[in-house]
């Protein structure tokens, strides 16, 4: 564990703006100090010196892997390391998710999540809009409407009146209860004619 007074002094920074999150190095990392101060909504993870943020260990590939920041999200991405990314001791396949207090370990690597963003501290470029449930409902914009003239566009989606965009087969009758009552009542007089005879 890092004295604390290594926790003060910044061994490695992904420079940016503000403080978004801080990785404290637990092991693997030797002439590290005790954290990394991350101030950027993406870092680029590897042992190479071209990274963000460089471990000089053999256990790290490259470019190994790679921290976001989405949507008030951090993710962490495997970029196809050779050792493997592991969260929370299990194994990165893609992209997962990390949250306060996540151990993160990149080949011998260890160090724990310690997310400061805020809201606002998210890339904004990647928003994303619904597109209509139904874009026959909805008529090509010529210019710009007014969130009144919107209204009744979006009423109408959800409105009990509109056809169904799809109907569902009717179901068949089922006879299976007959004939198991059926069937029930030839073995119960079955099992009684036996008895009788013997």
């Amino acid at each position: 564990m890092p004295s604390p007074a290594a926790l003060l002094e910044p061994t490695a920074v992904a420079e940016g703006g503000a403080l978004l999150a801080v990785l404290i190095l637990r092991r693997g990392v030797a002439g590290l100090g005790g954290h990394v101060a991350v101030r950027r909504p993406t870092v680029r993870l590897g042992r190479d010196a071209t990274n963000d943020v460089a471990f000089p260990s053999p256990s790290v590939s490259a470019a190994h892997a790679e921290l976001r920041l989405r949507g008030g999200v951090w993710s962490l991405i495997d970029l196809g390391s050779v050792n493997g990314s592991w969260v929370d001791g299990e194994p990165v396949y893609g992209s997962v998710p990390l949250g306060p207090g996540s151990t993160v370990r990149l080949g011998d690597v260890e160090w724990v999540f310690s997310p400061k963003d805020r809201w606002e501290d998210s890339p904004s470029e990647l928003m994303l809009e619904a597109a209509p449930l139904d874009a026959s409902l909805e008529p090509p914009l010529a210019e710009p409407r007014s969130a009144e003239e919107l209204l009744p566009v979006a009423a109408r989606r959800f409105r009990d009146e509109t056809a169904p965009l799809f109907v569902l087969p009717e179901q068949p009758r089922r006879s299976g209860v007959w004939m198991f009552i059926v069937v029930a009542a030839l073995v119960a007089a079955l099992a009684f004619f036996l008895r009788q005879a013997t």
